[in-house]
């Protein structure tokens, strides 16, 4: 997989982004994390949170101007979350640990510190930190800078003494009543390998500090080494902002005294507008919490951060069970994706997440920058196919039964003279509802005057599933010879997934949906809701209807005119979830297929209402009530299978070649009927429990029926004297399949029978 490709997607998921109160604080603080914390009334936690952030947590905590709240997307839903109240609670209600200076490694240089407020007493810590001799200069009689014109109500004394005790725990030379002059200054420039000026906007009045122009956030004078914070010659004062202005013009001076660039790399520093989405839909205003005493109550305070969205980007892994699974998000996902693919690493995950993806593209749609991880998961697998890391035999069976129901016992192609129309059904319908096939085939005849050919076969989308485009590409053109044949009718598609293969012959071939169709020309009279079905349903969109928005019209305009009253599910029409069946993934991840469907059913108590027969299958196997709705129109189907249950692989494949003959002989004269091969007319006695394990197996009673036939033709088959049963295999692909059976009146009993990958080979040994 391309490293830039991957690159590019990457930066399309932004949950890593910050959220807007972190991005808008100078400082970066962890507002978010600090307020989870106290949504569980874990004060010590945000307050150990709060002060990996903040230098002097008590000062900041008081007096805290906020600017965060700027970026609070609770701002237009009760009003933006109450963080410095918040910061105060952490102080008052958790327990502080003492703050630990710790110096990384001694470094050549020495810094002056001009100012003792916020932003020089940070610059100096920060730099004493990293390792560099530090004197500062402050010319009142004590430390503070403007923190002092607050204290009071606002500052205690006590708090502010606690978080200056700091400077008391490194060797920083601190000169308090010392005055920077014009006279003094030149000669401290002189004796320092660099000066950061932090005196503040009256000290800027000064000549020598009025020559000192911050760009920004730093700065460099045509006197190499003197760097100022930009709080030096601002009036309004913000000391969130006074503490980030220090530390940011220390690691100005780190950088310079490093002899690296000053500027470089330093893009997110500062306060930055987010590009984290957070979805507010369906989020109630909640009025901001208002204190009873002089400050928040513990109480108060976790009721306050309960209003807190906590903001973050997951709507593609609240919707996709894949995703969530996983416990991560699609930035994490695609890196470790492309890191297995490109280099094996971890391969045997990436496979369980590659074939657990429905490519039902919902994550793209719900995405804000359109990141598909059904993209990345169906470019993975095509890589991991082409370089046979793919073990085969996972989507061995859908692809055989793909070529099967393509076979010349299960399709066809009817071709009326001057067909206008051509009947795509799929392959599925073909196999799970035969019987309402042909009721809607002969209804198109009515009302487009036989002017409608039909075609029975697959689509080849479990070719493309499953990564096989060379197959999938035969398939499609095995199709477009029928199509061409027909004189290049328009297709009427009934499958929408088979609607999403076919674009790939969409250039030169109209398609218009069999749910269209019905809705305009259907007749009045004829819409009629069968008594037997539910008339309170919820509609479930098909995922690959998402951007077909006249289908899902004209499928609810059917519902409407049957008398149904509808409910819509929460992930429907654009945001419609997949059933499971797409990707192939109940063949390659059935768990994962299952987990699909049942979050897909969750979402409402009453029976569904669909119109793709997989949809269906998937959620009668999961005891849900689920109908067709081609059974709304013409009566439940003949097929249906029990709720629990699933239409056995046998008899889907079965019904296929039924309907082949009964179309065959009702609309396509003197079309020769398939003969069936001697081997398919063994007779096979098979109890529920046995054929139930080869459903749960996917082995087929043709597979068992052609097994037995060589065996007894071949005498290759090796027979137990003790039970008289027999046991041989057939290896007619990749899978080998084994049965024990004995002879039972005129046919054979079937004991047991499973399958697996291994190869039996022969070798003769000589003497």
């Amino acid at each position: 997989m391309d490293r830039d490709y991957i690159r590019k997607l990457e930066d399309k998921c932004i949950q890593e982004c910050p959220p807007g109160c972190r991005s808008l604080c100078p400082l970066h603080s962890d507002v978010r994390a600090m307020i989870a914390a106290e949504q569980k009334g874990d004060f010590t936690g945000a307050l150990e949170i709060y002060m990996k952030a903040v230098p002097f947590p008590g000062i900041l905590g008081s007096i805290c101007d906020a600017p965060c709240r700027a970026g609070c997307v609770r701002s237009d839903l009760g009003g933006a979350i109450s963080v410095q109240e918040l910061e105060a609670a952490a102080l008052r209600y958790g327990e502080r640990k003492e703050r630990k200076v710790r110096i990384l490694r001694k470094k050549p240089g020495s810094v002056a510190v001009v100012g003792g407020g916020l932003s020089g007493l940070s610059g100096a810590l920060y730099l004493y930190e990293k390792g560099y001799k530090v004197c500062l200069y402050e010319k009142e009689s004590r430390l503070g800078g403007r923190v002092l014109d607050y204290l009071g109500d606002q500052l205690s004394e006590a708090l502010l003494q606690d978080d200056l005790s700091v400077m008391e725990k490194t060797d920083i030379e601190i000169n308090c009543s010392a005055v920077v002059t014009d006279e003094n200054f030149p000669d401290l420039a002189d004796r320092y390998s660099a000066v950061l000026v932090a005196a503040g906007a009256k000290a800027a009045e000064e000549s020598w500090a009025a020559a000192i122009k911050p760009d920004s956030w730093f700065f460099e004078t045509e006197s190499a080494g003197i760097f100022a914070a930009g709080s030096c010659t601002r009036s309004n004062y913000s000391p969130v902002l006074s503490i980030a202005e220090g530390k940011r013009a220390a690691l100005s001076i780190d950088r310079y005294l490093q002899g690296v660039s000053v500027s470089a790399g330093r893009e997110s520093e500062g306060s930055y507008e987010s590009c984290l989405f957070t979805k507010t839909d369906g989020i109630k205003n909640e009025a901001v919490v208002e204190s009873e005493g002089l400050y928040f109550s513990r109480e108060e305070a976790k009721k306050e951060a309960s209003r807190c969205l906590l903001c973050e980007c997951m709507e593609c892994v609240k919707a996709c069970s894949l995703l969530e699974s996983y416990e991560s998000y699609p930035r994490r996902y695609v890196r470790e994706l492309s890191n297995s693919v490109n280099q094996f690493y971890g391969v045997r995950k990436t496979k369980h997440m590659i074939n657990g993806c429905t490519d039902c593209g919902l994550c793209g749609y719900l995405c804000p920058n359109d990141l598909s991880m059904g993209d990345v998961c169906t470019q993975g697998k095509r890589e991991l196919v082409e370089r046979g890391i793919m073990p085969p035999a996972i989507h061995d069976f859908p692809i055989r039964d793909m070529l099967d129901a393509n076979s010349e016992s299960c399709s066809l192609t009817t071709c009326p003279e001057n067909s206008e129309y051509i009947y795509f059904p799929g392959c599925q319908m073909q196999a799970l509802m035969p019987d309402l096939l042909l009721k809607s085939y002969r209804s198109l005849l009515q009302m487009i005057n036989g002017k409608i050919a039909l075609h029975l076969g697959c689509c080849g989308a479990p070719a493309d599933w499953a990564a096989r485009t060379g197959l999938r590409d035969d398939v499609l053109e095995a199709f477009r010879l029928e199509w061409e044949k027909c004189g290049k009718p328009v297709i009427i598609y009934a499958c929408t997934s088979c609607r999403k293969t076919l674009a790939h012959i969409a250039d030169e071939a109209e398609l218009v949906s069999v749910w269209e169709i019905f809705d305009r020309l259907l007749p009045a009279e004829s819409i009629i809701r069968h008594p037997d079905l539910p008339v309170h349903i919820a509609v479930a969109d098909s995922c690959t209807a998402r951007s077909l928005p006249a289908v899902r019209k004209s499928v609810r305009n059917l519902f409407e005119k049957l008398g149904c009253i509808t409910e819509e599910l929460e992930y429907n029409g654009e945001k419609a979830r997949c059933c499971g069946f797409g990707g192939l993934v109940s063949h390659a991840e059935p768990d994962m297929g299952k987990k699909i469907s049942r979050a897909r059913i969750s979402e409402s108590r009453l029976d569904y209402g669909v119109y793709c027969v997989m949809c269906r299958e998937h959620y009668t196997a999961e005891k849900k009530n689920s109908w067709h709705l081609f059974e709304y129109l013409f009566g439940p189907s003949e097929h249906r299978a029990t709720l629990g249950k699933r239409i056995s692989w046998s008899s889907r494949q079965e019904n296929r070649r039924r309907l082949r003959e009964e179309t065959g002989n009702k609309f396509a004269s003197g079309l020769k009927p398939a003969e069936p091969e001697e081997w398919e007319r063994l007779r096979l006695f098979i109890g529920p429990e046995v054929y139930d394990r080869m459903e749960e197996r996917m082995i087929l009673v043709r597979n068992i029926q052609k097994l037995i036939y060589d065996a007894e033709l071949s005498g290759r088959k090796i027979v137990d004297p003790l039970t008289n049963r027999i046991t041989a295999s057939d290896k007619p692909g990749i899978i080998t399949y084994w049965a024990e059976y004995s002879p039972e009146n005129d046919g054979f009993r079937v004991h047991r029978a499973y399958s697996h990958r291994l190869e039996i080979k022969e070798q003769n040994f000589e003497d």
